[in-house]
């Protein structure tokens, strides 16, 4: 069972309701029927990845991987959605940033996100040092056009809630630019953001937005799209925006239905890249949760990880490690707040989070220890010694003839 393909355990809601809910998934024009269906159907088959047996089914091996000693380990970042609650992951990046020095997307080998946190993976990606500036532009126009134009006439005739400017302002911002290209080599880290879709069967499956080419026997996507419409597939919430149609006629929506956690599927995906790598450590953002409020449920889906996350680390020394860093909230947020003085309440409480978490503490001196290991050491020059007693004494002898030049102008003017 292990490392077995998402599609291998769908959500199959049965009975005549959900063959109804299909039907209005299905139905064009968008319309509140369609939102409906589509909400019907993860409600019917939520939890597939939610669910700590399921985790444990689809993603701990059987048998632990061995893996050679010199193989290099993976590491990969999760990102969360989460709605307008994405201004914590950018509280989080920034700070990791701050105490780094550098972009955080150097430090792994795959980001994953879903709906928001899809938003996030494909920007820090593409972006670099840019990215959580370019995030909160996006972000105050997802607020400002989307949130605040909120309109029940439009969710009764149209089935979403939210206006949809979401294509025209990240055309604005980013202009037409494509997933991948071709013609350039791979830099930085591959990323991908997770929407939905359904299935021949009926089903909802995962569909990814990839910056690089499919690895063979991964699960189904295309890098083939531009950033714009990924970002509209993966924040595309039934009730609040409408579905996004793909050139082929494909209709997708947000990659919450799926996972809004897509450590799962990261997983998979990274096992599909590289099966020849462990895994050495997975970050995991959050957009926050109230203080006190996790339940059992959740503690035993974070254990199913963990557990996998260990198992792919093959055993090695500092391999198989798991950072989820979670905001603890004293107040409530909705997904589509757009109150500002809430907001950046929420912003603060993120940032004491941070600083006052030991997890996140020790992860900056991991991955500070893990860029030190990477960094090319400097080729100190030896001073020559012929004698145990000049070895002893620290007394060098003249260089020999044409030792000076093999040791560079500096050492030798010295």
């Amino acid at each position: 069972m292990a490392w077995l393909p998402l599609f291998l355990f769908p959500m199959r809601p049965p009975g005549r309701t959900m063959e109804r809910a299909r039907a209005a998934a299905q139905s064009r024009p968008d319309s509140l029927l369609r939102s409906v269906g589509w909400i019907l159907l993860y409600l019917r088959g939520r939890g597939v990845l939610e669910n700590a047996e399921t985790i444990t089914s689809m993603c701990l091996p059987d048998v632990r991987p061995q893996f050679a000693p010199d193989a290099k380990p993976i590491n990969i970042l999760c990102i969360d959605g989460g709605g307008i609650r994405g201004r914590n992951l950018m509280v989080m990046v920034e700070e990791l940033e701050k105490a780094l020095g550098r972009p955080l997307a150097g430090e792994f080998d795959l980001v994953a996100g879903s709906s928001i946190g899809g938003c996030g993976a494909l920007f820090l990606q593409r972006y670099g040092a840019k990215a959580t500036t370019m995030a909160r532009q996006a972000m105050s126009q997802l607020q400002e056009r989307c949130f605040a134009q909120r309109s029940k006439a439009r969710l009764l005739s149209l089935g979403h809630y939210c206006q949809d400017a979401r294509r025209e302002f990240m055309l604005e911002l980013c202009g037409r630019e494509p997933l991948r290209n071709p013609s350039a080599p791979q830099r930085g880290p591959r990323a991908f953001a997770l929407s939905s879709r359904m299935g021949g069967d009926g089903s909802l499956e995962p569909f990814l937005f990839r910056s690089y080419m499919r690895a063979p026997n991964s699960m189904p996507g295309t890098s083939r799209a531009d950033l714009s419409r990924a970002v509209e597939a993966t924040s595309a919430a039934p009730l609040m925006f409408p579905r996004t149609r793909l050139r082929n006629g494909q209709h997708l929506t947000d990659g919450g239905l799926i996972a809004n956690d897509p450590t799962a599927i990261a997983l998979q995906e990274a096992a599909a890249l590289w099966p020849n790598r462990p895994v050495g450590l997975v970050l995991s953002l959050g957009t926050g949760e109230l203080r006190g409020k996790r339940g059992a449920k959740e503690e035993l889906r974070l254990a199913a990880l963990q557990a996998a996350i260990g198992a792919r680390g093959g055993g090695a020394r500092g391999n198989g490690a798991y950072v989820r860093l979670q905001p603890q909230l004293d107040e409530g947020v909705s997904m589509i707040e757009t109150e500002e003085p809430k907001l950046l309440r929420m912003e603060e409480a993120t940032r004491a989070y941070f600083h006052q978490s030991q997890t996140a503490s020790e992860l900056v001196e991991r991955l500070r220890r893990q860029a030190a290991l990477r960094r090319p050491r400097a080729v100190t020059a030896r001073p020559h010694y012929s004698r145990w007693d000049d070895a002893h004494n620290r007394r060098p002898l003249p260089l020999r003839a044409g030792e000076a030049q093999q040791q560079g102008p500096a050492l030798a003017a010295a």
